[in-house]
């Protein structure tokens, strides 16, 4: 030792070892956290401060090249940009300490994981574990460990570093403090590489400690940052000032609405537990007596089978750990299924916790746990949770899901945190049929109030920007109201009806519609907007460049959306704003030819739950379709297949299904392979609309508004004048059929007509089924006859052919209380119940109107059928 010593100093160092300028502050910073009397949480901050400074030297080492920018005042500035990518590399477990100072520096920077551990009685290194980028070799790494004693776990570290593809010279070795025996062990084995260190001290002791040192990073006295600021939490001695912990736990196999039991249906599981256990090292854990059986595997996310995640916590029959911090509260323990995209995001994820936690009686102090996600290899989005638990917080395993201050990595292997409570599932509860449960009938209001009331701030903010500009453009829409809104009369004419709707477009029917900048463009948006202009509405365009990824855009969005009538955009994520649009309002939906391939379309359950009217306009024609090469060849691309160039013409045109587009292959990889480009391709390529006649679908749809909304005075009603000649009437719906399937999920006070056949047994029918979600009705006595029916129902050309141009008939069902909430759920999984309890004995009463109806429409007795409609 005594030669190391002499060979390197503080004054006196290798070139390739940085030591921080020796300023008083850092000398105070120092002091502090060498002081055995100094409390953790003041070690723990001035630590850090220090942390961060090592951090900026490290990256004051990475290359750069030159870069010109423009400042605001318009002058060009001539700079640097840095070089390549970072990634920290943290030795287990007191690098892990390092961590936070690194991020707080290096946004979403991305860490890696090397567990070496040394032997107390030789100091020599043990590897135990390595997790890192799978890029690694490509970056720059900024290696951590607060303190360089002997050099072994360093030097076997950068062996792991070396050996996964890192060149020496881009490895940056960051600590506190270093012993000049370690400065010389690592050295001497490395050359290229870069020690940056905060202080050199005398050297090591007999038992290879630093001297005077700080003491041992790894100790149990040192708890995460984020944790120690936590105020509710309670640090125990395991078996000291608390009695061991021990788990228990109760699980069920019954869906939302207690009426189908599926045990051993893992699906809908849902367990609850007792002192149930988190850290960043085991992930969750219990303990339990060894003689006890496991618990059951649990599934985690709300979603297909196929993207299910099978889960259970670690067994331990001893507590792992000295000490732990105890959360007296309950947690709730979820997965996500694609967490990026919104669609998935909500409807997949938040929308069915909010439904559990609901349903477990969670309170504002409520914590969740993200234990696992489906397709989670990109980037979740960013979006603040904590609506759901405003002084809870969401943790989280991997930095790489940290992604805003809501959520919180698990504490480290040595203080794990426990609560009291744990509720682990969704209960596979979602919207759509692929799920064997449901979300209640409620879910969706209750969820959109709990977000408004957490952003009520936010929202009045935007509304008050908004409000001088909206002052300045009032006398402009004064203007165009006196012009085209209150004019009396609105002429529908597609050069192929005479018939007259005489209303006025109501102040308060707001039209938004939603312009893609990226994929799902429509080609003609902006002739649509002139042609919805000069038709008398006011549309108010929405422009979206991204799917709601980040807390700044969720928050505009809801106040967006939160005023609109109807929503008019292409199928995709962006649709599920529509959770922030009044229960009253309308969704029209814009598929591209073979979209939904002649299914319900995705978004029709998620619709039925929020309480929205849903069409979907789904355009058969080639006049619709917009071939995009680029497209194609990147959907082809990621499915690593080639097509020749005769094909690639007939795939971008879509003139046919890809069934038929691939029943010569015989290679069934390959038709496989294809087949899922193809669906990439139809998914996001831009389409067409007929103007003409989608505006005629507006018109509709503003009819009903008019006719039925219960906002609007019933003297608001169309009038609708027929001309003596109707030879118009078949061509114009039959143009209309021809052209599109339009599906409509209602589950407004807006009643449609139901196109089905008679049903001798209506449980175990395969016809469209009757379902509601009037989740925003008022609540009326169970032995009223009022209330709303709601449908579902797909038009065809051929159903139609005989119904006039100028509205499709409507009948009132008899009306009962909110039934999807009074049945306690709300999906594809309810109807049959719903429909056997409530819906079952009216279908003859309906059928028979339907065919009154009909029969009148076919005579041309128009007043006869205004007659049945009104009653």
């Amino acid at each position: 030792g005594s030669n190391a010593k002499q060979a390197i100093t503080p004054t006196s160092l290798p070139p390739n070892v940085i030591r921080l300028p020796q300023t008083n502050q850092l000398e105070a910073l120092l002091t502090i956290i060498r002081n055995r009397a100094t409390p953790r949480g003041d070690f723990i901050f001035y630590s850090d401060r220090i942390i961060r400074l090592l951090v900026e030297e490290g990256l004051n080492h990475l290359p750069v090249e030159e870069k010109a920018v423009v400042t605001p005042t318009a002058t060009e500035y001539q700079g640097v940009k840095f070089i390549g990518k970072i990634c920290g590399v943290s030795i287990m477990r007191a690098g892990e300490s390092m961590e936070q100072g690194l991020r707080d520096c290096c946004r979403s920077v991305r860490i890696g994981k090397i567990l070496i551990q040394r032997d107390e009685e030789t100091a020599k290194p043990k590897l135990y574990y390595a997790k890192l980028p799978n890029d690694i070799d490509k970056r720059y790494v900024l290696l951590l460990d607060p303190m360089l004693a002997t050099g072994g776990s360093a030097i076997k570290a950068i062996d792991v570093l070396i050996a996964n593809g890192v060149r020496e010279d881009r490895i940056l070795f960051l600590n506190l403090v270093a012993a000049p025996e370690g400065i010389e062990a690592v050295t001497k084995r490395f050359s290229q590489l870069k020690i940056v260190t905060a202080c050199v001290d005398q050297g090591l002791d007999e038992k290879k400690y630093i001297v005077p040192g700080l003491g041992d990073f790894d100790s149990d006295s040192y708890l995460d940052r984020a944790w120690s600021e936590l105020d509710n939490l309670e640090l125990i001695f395991d078996g000291v000032n608390k009695p061991t912990l021990v788990s228990e736990w109760n699980c069920t196999d019954t869906t939302i609405d207690g009426q189908m039991n599926l045990s051993g249906n893992k699906r809908v599981r849902m367990c609850v537990f007792t002192n149930f256990c988190v850290d960043r090292d085991r992930g969750a854990f219990l303990v339990q007596n060894s003689s006890k059986p496991r618990p059951p595997i649990v599934n985690l996310v709300a979603s297909d089978k196929e993207s299910d995640r099978d889960w259970t916590p670690r067994i331990f029959a001893q507590f792992p750990s000295r000490r732990y911090s105890l959360v007296d509260e309950k947690v709730f323990v979820y997965g996500l299924d694609s967490p990026y995209e919104f669609g998935h995001w909500m409807f997949n994820g938040i929308l069915p916790l909010w439904s559990v936690m609901r349903s477990y009686n969670a309170t504002p102090e409520s914590w969740l746990f993200r234990a696992d996600v489906w397709n989670g290899d990109r980037a979740p989005s960013r979006f603040d949770m904590s609506y759901l638990s405003s002084k809870g917080r969401d943790i989280v395993l991997d930095p790489f899901h940290k992604t805003s201050a809501f959520q919180i990595l698990a504490p480290g292997g040595t203080v794990p945190v426990c609560f009291t409570s744990a509720i682990v599932g969704l209960g596979n509860r979602c919207s759509h049929k692929f799920c064997d449960g449901n979300v209640a009938g409620d879910d969706g209001v209750t969820l959109k109030e709990q977000i408004f009331g957490h952003y009520k701030v936010d929202i009045e903010a935007l509304a008050e920007r908004q409000k001088e500009q909206e002052e300045k453009e009032e006398k402009e829409r004064n203007k165009q109201k006196e012009q085209s809104l209150t004019t009396g009369s609105i002429t529908i004419d597609n050069n192929s009806s005479n018939y007259k709707y005489n209303f006025t477009i109501p102040k308060d029917f707001r039209v938004g519609l939603i312009k893609r900048q990226d994929i799902q463009q429509i080609v003609n948006f902006d002739e649509l907007v002139d042609a919805l202009i000069n038709r008398g509405y006011q549309p108010q365009i929405i422009n979206h460049s991204s799917d709601n990824n980040n807390d700044d855009e969720f928050i505009e969005s809801a106040f967006l959306y939160r005023n609109l009538s109807l929503l008019i955009g292409s199928h995709g994520n962006a649709l599920t704003n529509a959770l922030f649009m009044p229960q009253s309002s309308t969704v029209l939906s814009i598929s591209t030819k073979f979209g939904n391939d002649g299914q319900e379309t995705w978004f029709a359950g998620p619709m039925l739950s929020l309480g929205r009217r849903f069409y979907d306009w789904e355009c058969q024609e080639q006049s619709c379709v917009e071939t995009d090469r680029g497209l194609a060849r990147k959907c082809l691309e990621e499915e690593k297949v080639v097509i020749s160039p005769e094909e690639m013409e007939e795939f971008v045109k879509l003139d046919q299904h890809v069934v038929d587009f691939t029943k010569h292959l015989k290679d069934t990889i390959k038709k496989k392979m294809i087949t899922s480009a193809w669906w990439c391709y139809v998914r996001d390529v831009k389409r067409k609309v007929d103007v003409d006649l989608f505006v005629s679908m507006v018109d509709k749809i503003l009819q009903d508004y008019i006719e039925w909304s219960p906002q609007l005075n019933p003297s608001s009603s169309p009038s609708i004048t027929t001309p003596a000649n109707n030879d118009h009437d078949n061509t114009l719906i039959t143009s209309i059929n021809n052209q599109m399937t339009t599906k409509v999920t209602s589950s407004s006070s807006l009643p449609i007509i139901e196109k089905e056949e008679q049903e001798t047994e209506p449980e175990t029918s395969n016809k469209n089924e009757t379902s509601t979600s009037l989740i925003d009705e008022p609540e009326l006595d169970s032995t009223s006859n009022s209330g709303t029916e709601t449908t579902t129902t797909i038009i065809t050309a051929a159903e139609t052919t005989s119904i006039s141009s100028s509205f499709t008939p409507k009948i009132t069902s008899p009306s009962f209380p909110d039934i999807c909430r009074q049945a306690k759920c709300c999906g594809p999984r309810c109807e049959q119940s719903m429909k056997r309890n409530v819906f079952g004995p009216i279908n003859a009463w309906k059928q028979s109107v339907e065919h009154e109806l009909e029969v009148h429409v076919k005579a041309r007795n128009w007043k006869l059928v205004e007659e049945i409609q009104r009653q």
